[in-house]
């Protein structure tokens, strides 16, 4: 993460380190001081304060980077909820401290622009039904409802 912060250009929002982090994050609220290669924590102690504070600058960061890059509106959810939660979660540095302000601000856009079409896409089914048999409700019986 120190190697993230001491970058000089930061040039995308999609940054493999930054992913893998904000995953962590986004699942346990927390995050360990050190990962192995696999991405399996190694040890028990999580990041300090320092750190965290650290984290939700390069979280904030990112979701002004997706903003500025023209990001699709599926990733800039995803990056403003997990921006969210480290804001709620950490106390926040002098530099952040106005910003939930402004990231809420950033989500009502966003929501605004909201259900788009490429959200849609991917929960409506692509299969129609188009032939329905009749069924022969014949050999059925009723049940009550209280023995369901």
């Amino acid at each position: 993460m120190c190697s993230l912060a001491a970058e000089k250009v930061f040039i995308s929002h999609s940054n493999k380190e930054i992913d893998f982090f904000s995953k962590k994050y986004d699942i346990a609220l927390r995050l360990f001081s050190f990962y192995d290669n696999k991405g399996c924590k190694w040890g028990v102690e999580t990041l300090n304060q320092a750190g965290l504070q650290l984290f939700s600058g390069l979280l904030y960061l990112r979701v002004l980077l997706a903003i500025n890059q023209n990001a699709s509106d599926i990733d800039l959810a995803k990056y403003i909820n997990v921006c969210w939660k480290a804001f709620d979660n950490v106390n926040l540095p002098d530099f952040l401290q106005t910003e939930p302000k402004r990231l809420q601000y950033l989500q009502d856009e966003l929501f605004e622009r909201l259900p788009a079409k490429d959200l849609q896409d991917k929960a409506i089914s692509p299969y129609t039904v188009t032939n329905i048999k009749p069924i022969d409700w014949d050999g059925f019986k009723t049940l009550p409802i209280d023995i369901l």
